[in-house]
């Protein structure tokens, strides 16, 4: 108990020498390693202090490593008067994604490092008593100079004041700013850090935030003492200009902004750089970064514990996350993101996004059979069978768990058949020739030029759309540049019959000589065409004086690209329904719920059908003279549904799921 106390004497002595420094120069005293460098009475009780919490550290190991300590956060986004969501005033969402990143760093869920059991929460209570969301939104555009260059050393103490009574005993404060005059992405000092908008939350691979934590809770650079990069640390040193106190990360100079995990550390022998680039306080690329290690985290713990430094040791305490509203944590909201297409040839790899809220651990269930097929987070998994596929996901944290099923979530189609392969002759020096987007029903796909992005695509698997014999659907290509003077032929085949040649029969659009933009009609056929099966359809480009003779030929400048469609068997002009004033079906297109009334048919068995033509929804016995079908969870698309009354049809049409 002596020590404890006299760790907290000294640290309170650091505050105090702290709160009574006059403005620090920006350059020289953004963190708590530079404002030691330039008081030297604040260095001397900081070096105090270290002293004090090795000896604390070395005498009690692991402190309380049972023990999850929650650390309540406000963030304070400073903006320049722009709408919430938009640009340097960022949403909700993107700050509740950073938590969930500083939160799955500091669990160690990618399992490479070590758990330091600390769980952030955004506070749910205000200094006044009153609900809160955590996210304090400032303007800060009547800031000088934060308008045109952002955080600067005459403006920083005026912008963090705007932010109000956040007490620092209370809140561990994230200011999230518009940029800084420095370049710097981010700065901290104990209980506190600035960050740039751009990397908080913005991306799940940017851990700004997580190295900037670690300094606001103790810890100091793997590289300390390397002044700058100049020379290597000696040994395993304590404190500013000595070492990261730590002695399991090698002594060794700052990594660039690569991950160089290959090469080996000059400053101890050559050992392996895997010892330290991937470690959060490096100084290596976000993506490099996954790990702290066991001695970093006992001085996280050892700070944040009972005794421990001035602020953080009072975060976890019962009466502060009563006070803050953090007890019991955030409770998880599953969401399963947004993948880019719902529909896809079996055999290709699928990745799972997650974008649920403060979920710690994950139980997929792809095809929602009750069984667990991954516990990671955003998992990839090949489907082996064609089908709709129900989509299950769990989560949960510490305390609460949620779960959302995502119904008929994907459609997995047999690829169509093989088919010649066309080769571009010269692509090192193309002039821009190419398709770089292809606009056909449902199809909207934005890709590069020949010379960047070959001269033969394959989109069959990713990419495919429905269509009605009978019916004209518009098609638009873009190729070449904007503003190029260079004019290209643009050819587009279907293969009708499915044989897996594309004959010159099925030649359905092309263009001669035009500039950029290529656009017409395509007419589905009202017979002799594949039905309710995946087939091939190709679009080519190439250099106006160079004939696209057939869908084999190899072009000399330009590219093939080729998809699927899956032409459906009902026939043009079926909108609603075939036998009229039977049932009513609406709203159509549907987006949550569809509504049958049966004009007191009362029939035995409606039935939905997706393109493949398998059951997604059927139900028998219906006992009055109206149904309601929720679709909300259905993939978007065209399906077909069927009444029937004593065994026989009596309706069957075509309804659209959109989103």
């Amino acid at each position: 108990m002596k020590k404890q106390l006299l760790f907290l004497k000294a640290i309170i002595l650091i505050f105090i020498a702290f709160n009574s420094k006059a403005q620090i120069t920006f350059e020289k005293a953004i963190c708590d390693e530079q404002i030691m460098k330039s008081d030297s009475t604040y260095l001397a009780y900081q070096n105090e202090s270290l002293n004090i919490l090795q000896k604390i550290i070395s005498t009690s190991g692991k402190i309380n490593s049972d023990t999850i300590y929650t650390i309540p956060v406000a963030v304070h986004i400073m903006h320049v008067g722009s709408s919430v969501g938009a640009n340097e005033n960022i949403p909700d969402l993107q700050v509740i994604n950073a938590i969930n990143i500083l939160n799955e760093d500091y669990s160690n869920i990618n399992g490479m490092g070590v758990d330091a059991k600390i769980e952030f929460c955004l506070a749910s209570i205000d200094p006044y008593g009153n609900p809160h969301s955590g996210i304090n939104r400032v303007d800060a555009s009547g800031v000088p100079d934060y308008v045109a260059n952002g955080v600067t050393g005459t403006n920083l103490n005026q912008l963090m004041a705007l932010t109000g009574f956040w007490s620092k005993n209370n809140y561990l404060s994230i200011w999230v700013v518009n940029k800084f005059a420095s370049g710097l992405a981010g700065f901290s000092q104990v209980a506190s850090f600035l960050v740039g908008y751009g990397v908080f939350g913005l991306s799940v691979n940017s851990h700004v935030a997580t190295h900037e934590m670690g300094h606001a809770l103790g810890l100091f650079h793997t590289f300390e003492g390397d002044l700058g990069g100049t020379t290597c640390p000696v040994g395993n040193q304590c404190g500013s200009d000595l070492g990261d106190c730590c002695g399991d990360t090698p002594p060794h100079k700052r990594s660039s902004v690569y991950c160089d995990s290959s090469g080996t550390n000059a400053c101890d022998g050559s050992s392996s750089n895997n010892l330290f680039v991937h470690n959060y306080m490096d100084y290596s690329s976000d993506d490099c970064k996954n790990q702290f290690t066991n001695e970093q985290i006992m001085r996280i713990r050892a700070n944040i514990g009972p005794g421990g430094r001035q602020y953080l040791s009072n975060y976890p305490t019962a009466s502060n996350l009563n006070l803050t509203g953090c007890v019991g944590s955030n409770k998880p909201i599953a969401q399963i993101g947004n993948v880019n297409n719902t529909s896809f040839c079996v055999g290709t790899p699928i990745q799972f996004i997650d974008s649920s809220l403060w979920a710690t651990s994950w139980e997929w269930d792809v095809d929602n059979n009750g069984i667990v097929d991954y516990t990671n987070r955003n998992p990839n998994h090949t489907y082996s069978s064609s089908g709709i596929y129900s989509v299950k996901l769990k989560i949960s944290n510490n305390n609460w768990s949620d779960s959302i099923i995502k119904t008929n979530f994907l459609t997995l189609y047999d690829a169509p058949l093989p088919a010649c392969t066309v080769y571009a002759k010269n692509l090192s020096n193309n002039y821009g020739i190419g398709i770089r987007n292809i606009v056909f029903n449902t199809i909207n796909n934005t890709t590069d030029v020949a010379k960047n992005d070959g001269g033969y695509k394959d989109f069959t698997c990713t990419k495919m759309t429905t269509l009605d014999t009978g019916v004209s659907y518009p098609i638009s290509i873009t190729t070449g540049r904007i503003g190029t003077t260079l004019k290209e032929d643009v050819k587009v085949f279907i293969d009708y019959d499915n044989d897996g040649v594309l004959e010159i029969t099925e030649l359905v659009f092309f263009t001669n000589d035009s500039l950029v933009y290529h656009s017409g009609i395509i007419t589905i056929p009202s017979s002799g065409t594949a039905l309710n099966t995946p087939i091939r359809m190709r679009a080519i480009s190439d250099l106006f004086t160079y004939s696209i003779l057939g869908s084999c030929d190899s072009v000399k400048y330009g590219q093939a690209e080729d998809y699927t469609i899956i032409i459906n068997g009902l026939g043009a002009g079926i909108s609603n329904m075939f036998f009229s004033g039977f049932v009513n079906i609406y709203p159509n297109p549907a987006t949550s719920l569809l509504n049958i009334d049966f004009n007191n048919l009362q029939p035995d068995e409606v039935t939905l059908t997706n393109i493949l033509g398998q059951q997604v929804f059927s139900t028998t016995g219906i006992k009055n003279n109206h149904l309601t079908v929720e679709v909300k969870d259905f993939a978007k698309g065209i399906y077909f549904y069927r009444v029937k009354k004593e065994k026989q049809i009596i309706a069957i049409g075509k309804l659209i799921v959109s989103e």
